[in-house]
């Protein structure tokens, strides 16, 4: 640079053979004529800084288009965060724009107010091309931060940008959420009556022997059994009854497609089957006899034991129905108790239960327990099974299939078994009439009704009696299914059977005619759009700052030739005050002697003696 100038010097003491072209750069540099608004010259910057502006605006809109909004909505072809990256690289392309010019026209500023050292002009040069000038620039100049803030911000601002590109990849993250969303393919199933396929049509089809009109077409709009569809179906329900009591559960209905992690539903009600296990050893009378042989008959003797279930409330025997007791027996001979004893026997009580009260009598050790008068230590249980009204809440899926946090239940007006049988509720009207309906209201305040046809009602009632098994000898000898209630908790029965009916009869296509689904919610992970707004601070920064600095730098710089980073500048403009002897560089010639030569120049931009604008030689501190 400082050779360039040299070369200007003696082009000035030795005149160019075309003179023409010398008077008109020496009338340039003598009649700089006064800058208006209109000749600045700053709009190729204004428009950098405007178009820097409107990215930013851009990212702004985009980032708060996007924000919180799954990936999936995104419906163009380039990725946001792609879209984020042409935009941030506008922006951060077009503010350096402002940012270069500003310091090179600082530049002369600089030398214009004082004499500096001649090395500065090399500092601001590089400042103005990138952020390694610039942070040469910081180092060397901060001591002078108060005469040069505004080149200064200006270099700072360089470096930083740096930093615009690594923030614009960490605004957008994607987070993966679980979405909760109502879907029609998320099913359960509820119902509000109980027609069967088995019972009804059965009833039907016996029916439709003296009139038609009370067979199948009695039920428009359903889809009929044939009639080895409804073996098959009682055949189904017989096997559901026996799996359920050795601890084999169905699956209750639902579909709960993919992706779905889960599903979940709003709280729904149903007509459902509950039941209910108690203890009633206290509530069971006994009573016992001893058959002495006489010299005529066998040397056997007979202890029998009869138990009657009494009425919790009243005292009065729940046998109406069904006077046969349960009965215990033992047979001993010369004190020695036979391998026959009876020892467990179930039965049907007569109690308020809507479908069926089961109750058993077992005694552990009938020989040893029995005083003389009565077996001293035996258990009696009761399960009662009756329609109820159900309320499910939290119903979800899970790894253990469908399952409810908690069951409301409310029994059919009392109708639980807590006491002996009403009549006029449990012989209703028209019982056996195919299509009749026995409304069912559940509660005292008739809230709600629920209706179940007379075959359906007494179907129901009739499987659970038929459980009703044979005696258990202590041989172990007797129906299978005494075996297993024997060895089972009468609860686990209990409950495992109401479950399995209920989930018998809402089972979607099956025996009821009347279930309906209940739709339900997916719940599923879906990838969001998570906006860290943070990252923005800094281009943001970035932008306003180089926007007030260009304007601060327009003011500062009014009035002055505006050449911001103009090469020719340098050339038109050059050294003044040194004889080519005291420019002479030692060979080879390289920057770092070009520098070294500059650190001990002095120099201020101002007017020779000719009226031309020089760095001219002022010698002191710079």
């Amino acid at each position: 640079m400082l050779e360039t100038n040299d070369i200007s010097a003696r082009t000035q003491q030795e005149p160019d053979e075309d003179g023409a072209a010398q008077n008109k750069i020496q009338t340039y540099n003598t009649h700089i004529p006064e800058q208006s608004l209109a000749s600045w010259w700053w709009w190729w910057e204004i428009g950098a800084a405007l178009l820097s502006v409107i990215s930013m605006a851009l990212i702004v809109g985009l980032l708060l288009n996007i924000n919180d909004t799954p990936l999936s909505s995104w419906a163009f072809p380039i990725q946001p965060n792609s879209l984020l990256a042409v935009l941030t690289t506008l922006a951060k392309t077009t503010l350096l724009v402002p940012v270069a010019s500003c310091i090179g026209q600082l530049k002369w500023r600089h030398f214009t107010l004082l004499r500096r050292s001649l090395d500065h002009l090399q500092l601001y040069d590089d400042a103005s091309r990138g952020p390694w000038g610039s942070a040469a620039m910081v180092y060397d100049l901060i001591s002078h931060v108060p005469a040069m803030f505004v080149p200064l911000c200006l270099a700072v601002l360089s470096i930083t940008a740096l930093g615009i590109d690594p923030s614009a990849q960490q605004i957008i993250s994607v987070q993966s959420r679980e979405i909760k969303s109502s879907n029609a393919s998320v099913l359960t199933s509820r119902t509000g009556a109980y027609f069967s396929q088995i019972w009804d049509l059965r009833m039907a089809d016996w029916k439709a022997e003296v009139d038609p009109a009370l067979g199948s077409e009695a039920f428009p709009g359903v889809e009929i059994f044939s009639k080895a569809e409804k073996s098959r179906e009682f055949l189904k329900f017989q096997k559901a009854l026996y799996s359920a009591m050795s601890g084999s559960m169905p699956e209750p209905y639902y579909t709960c497609p993919e992706p779905a992690l889960r599903c979940v539903w709003d709280d729904f009600s149903t007509l459902g089957i509950c039941g209910r296990y108690r203890n009633i050893t206290d509530s069971v009378m006994q009573n016992c006899s001893v058959h002495e042989p006489t010299s005529f008959e066998s040397p056997f003797i007979y202890t029998t034991c009869d138990f009657w279930y009494l009425d919790s409330t009243e005292g009065s025997m729940c046998s109406s129905s069904n006077p046969n007791p349960i009965s215990l027996s033992y047979i001993r001979s010369d004190n020695k108790a036979l391998l026959d004893d009876l020892i467990f026997d179930i039965s049907i009580a007569n109690t308020s239960a809507s479908i069926a009260s089961i109750w058993i009598v077992k005694a552990m050790n009938i020989t040893s327990d029995f005083d003389g008068d009565i077996i001293r230590t035996y258990e009696s249980y009761a399960s009662d099974f009756y329609w109820c009204d159900k309320v499910l809440h939290g119903t979800r899926t899970s790894n253990r299939g469908l399952t409810t946090s908690s069951v409301g239940t409310t029994p059919w007006a009392g109708m639980d078994g807590s006491s002996c049988s009403l009549d006029d509720i449990s012989n209703p009207p028209g019982l056996y009439a195919a299509g009749s309906i026995f409304p069912y209201l559940f509660n005292l305040d008739n809230k709600t009704t629920y209706n179940i046809s007379g075959p359906a009602y007494q179907g129901m009632s009739t499987s659970l009696e038929s459980l009703v098994a044979e005696t258990l000898n202590t041989d172990e000898t007797g129906n299978e299914l005494s075996s297993l209630i024997w060895v089972n908790t009468m609860e686990t029965f209990t409950h495992n059977l109401a479950d399995m009916l209920t989930v018998y009869m809402l089972t979607p296509k099956g025996d009821n005619m009347n279930v309906t689904t209940v739709p339900g919610y997916m719940i599923y992970n879906d990838t969001y759009i998570q906006i860290e707004w943070q990252w923005l601070i800094l281009p943001l920064f970035e932008t306003i700052l180089t926007c007030v600095l260009l304007v601060v730098t327009i003011i500062l710089t009014r009035g002055q030739p505006l050449m911001k980073n103009s090469t020719i500048a340098l050339l038109v403009h050059g050294l003044s005050g040194w004889t080519p002897g005291e420019l002479q560089l030692p060979k080879p010639e390289t920057a770092e002697n070009l520098d070294k030569l500059a650190r001990d120049m002095t120099v201020r931009w101002t007017k020779d003696q000719e009226g031309i604008l020089k760095f001219s030689r002022e010698d002191g501190s710079g």
